[in-house]
């Protein structure tokens, strides 16, 4: 049997935010998940915290007992940017996305999308994602809970833009993610259109006024580039006492598929059970049309599951094309009579599921360590960093560094043609820096300036950083 290679690793990430921060995405169906193309070796890096009784007064010098207290995960990439998929890294670490079709009647296919900083104060718990990683069949591990410790890109060159994402999660990791290595070779993206330095422009103006144009890619002038946002999470203060989360708890959950499409208008009844759940059994009728597929029918599901009172309380439902999963919203032991049944009221071509599949165990174990029930973001920091520009005249640079002027700093990398005048682009815009070093830099051929700008916040823009994004993707939320 031949050994496992490092070029049989995978990464994949949900492709959408969990309903909520502890609850992973169900792996149930794959194509929940999308794959990354990391450049990296690395893997999500489990650490538990723990003490010891050293210090008790036994008549020691050495502990003879040790406490574990909480578990961690972090996981670093390294992604080369494209188009299409930086949209999911940009939406985790800035937190929020408004997405529009700029020429719907003569461009369907384009879609903008604007990245914004989430609101702290809304809500300061950034959206968390599932990752899975797979090494051939040595490892296979499933994390659930990351957010986006930081997000930042690079060029330089004419080589492939590049992005580094740095993931914090509750500390949970479960081993064996549900997910095959076939099943996630197939969540690889093909057709990616790749971002390159060459393609890139960073023009700075006068804040807010547009004056004192220099467009650095135009001119010649540009080398290098990055930018970088830190979240700042509060991890530490994520093990909340009275959240019973551990990390060898497991929320009870039970599955059906839906099969067939409505043939006849009417209604299903779905029945509950499960222990401890007030009126269990518990049956929830679902009303559905003729020619509602098993995709629908599985939304039309969830919706009553999620509105009946004694259900809610209980267990939290979800779908997934055709697949149907209530999830129990405390860990418990396992109950082996829980249950989720379907059966035919008046409707017609649904078939009966008189018995759901025990996807995941239940289970309550407080000694096994505890993990997060949040992670919230600080005080968020942006950085320009290998800011370099060829020194032709550097009268601008120093004229600006010396008067502390205000200056709007605005990357742009522009690919191919999608439809007509619209390309696949990223602009990034911070609106307000100003120069804290210009130095001169001769190690190379040709001198070169070093620029460090400091981003503000801009009273009358109303942000700090933005980004927009064009391509073919419909949304990154739905």
């Amino acid at each position: 049997m031949p050994f496992t290679f490092e070029s049989q690793r995978l990464t994949l990430l949900s492709r959408l935010a969990q309903t909520d921060y502890p609850t992973a995405v169900s792996t149930s169906d794959p194509t929940a998940f999308r794959g990354i193309p990391v450049t990296d070796k690395n893997f999500t890096k489990l650490a538990p915290k723990v003490s010891n009784n050293a210090d008790d007064a036994q008549g020691n010098d050495f502990p003879t007992e040790e406490y574990l207290h909480e578990w961690d995960t972090e996981r670093d990439m390294e992604i080369p940017v494209t188009s299409e998929e930086i949209g999911y890294s940009l939406l985790a670490s800035f937190g929020s996305v408004a997405t529009s079709q700029p020429a719907s009647g003569t461009d369907p296919t384009v879609f903008q999308h604007i990245f914004t900083l989430q609101d702290g104060n809304v809500s300061r718990q950034l959206p968390a994602r599932t990752l899975v990683e797979i090494l051939g069949t040595a490892y296979n591990a499933l994390f659930p809970s990351m957010v986006a410790q930081s997000l930042s890109m690079k060029g330089d060159g004419t080589a492939r833009v590049t992005a580094s994402l740095k993931l914090r999660g509750s500390g949970k990791k479960t081993v064996g993610s549900g997910i095959s290595v076939s099943q996630a070779l197939a969540q690889f993206p093909t057709g990616r259109h790749y971002f390159f330095n060459s393609q890139a422009g960073i023009v700075t103006t006068d804040n807010n006024a547009g004056t004192n144009s220099l467009d650095y890619g135009a001119g010649l002038l540009l080398n290098s580039w990055g930018w970088e946002l830190d979240n700042d999470l509060i991890a530490d203060d994520g093990f909340r006492p009275g959240s019973q989360l551990y990390q060898g708890n497991a929320q009870q959950v039970e599955t059906i598929t839906v099969v067939g499409t409505a043939t006849g208008t009417g209604t299903l009844t779905m029945t509950v059970t499960a222990a401890g759940m007030s009126g269990s059994p518990k049956n929830v009728t679902v009303n559905i049309t003729s020619g509602d597929t098993p995709t629908v029918i599985a939304g039309k599901i969830v919706t009553a599951l999620n509105a009946d009172s004694n259900v809610s309380s209980f267990f939290k439902a979800s779908s997934s094309n055709a697949n149907v999963s209530i999830t129990a919203i405390l860990a418990a032991a396992n109950d082996a009579t829980m249950n989720l049944a379907l059966a035919l009221g008046t409707a017609t071509g649904v078939t009966p599921v008189s018995t759901s599949t025990h996807t995941t165990a239940g289970a309550f174990d407080p000694t096994s360590g505890q993990i997060r029930a949040e992670c919230l973001f600080g005080r968020r920091k942006l950085t320009i960093n290998e800011f370099s520009v060829r020194a032709n005249d550097q009268t601008k640079e120093l004229a600006d560094l010396l008067s502390r002027r205000p200056i709007d700093w605005k990357l742009t990398l522009t690919g191919p043609t999608i439809s007509h005048s619209f390309k696949h682009q990223l602009i990034v815009e911070l609106p307000l820096v100003k120069y804290d070093v210009v130095e001169i830099n001769a190690g190379g051929k040709i001198a070169a300036l070093k620029i460090t700008p400091k981003p503000l916040y801009d009273v009358v823009q109303n942000f700090a950083i933005k980004a927009t994004l064009i391509n073919t993707v419909t949304s990154y939320t739905t």
